[in-house]
């Protein structure tokens, strides 16, 4: 009989805001690779979507090695996006998306919305020949308002 240890990855708790922020950063960095590796619009496309579904899993059904608690979890995570994106004029109020969606399409609609908004700062940061520093302190920025968003933080605070 062999004494092996029981080594298991730590699992990653989404309702705590500095490990949301590194899953958020990490989401962000594939799709920087996504972007890198796609041979067309179409594969990036693609490669996005299962990305942003993986994201949606995440808040929307109990997986092995995340932890969501309940109030940023499912219904009531897609509840204060809906909100807090309707403030922000990102999603009208009489819009289909927000009167029909299930919370699994919302919350993919979201994880999509993110990637957008993140290739509108690349777009805006080249544009305007940001240095690498000031690119970084900008998604920083960026990461840390979809935290806040995603739990209700700060200005999204209910």
């Amino acid at each position: 009989m062999t004494n092996q240890l029981d080594v298991r990855p730590e699992a990653v708790h989404l309702s705590n805001p500095a490990e949301l922020f590194s899953f958020f950063d990490g989401y962000l960095d594939y799709t920087l690779d996504f972007m890198q590796q796609a041979e067309d619009a179409e594969a990036f496309s693609n490669s996005i979507s299962e990305h942003a579904l993986f994201l949606t899993t995440a808040f929307t059904q109990k997986i092995p090695m995340f932890f969501v608690d309940e109030k940023d979890f499912g219904d009531n995570l897609s509840s204060r996006l809906k909100k807090s994106l309707h403030k922000d004029d990102l999603v009208l109020e009489n819009s289909a998306i927000l009167l029909k969606a299930k919370t699994e399409d919302f919350v993919f609609y979201v994880a999509t919305l993110m990637v957008q908004q993140f290739m509108e700062l690349i777009k805006d940061c080249e544009e305007k020949q940001d240095s690498p520093s000031v690119f970084e302190l900008r998604r920083n920025a960026f990461v840390q308002d979809w935290v806040n968003r995603f739990l209700g933080m700060d200005k999204y605070a209910e």
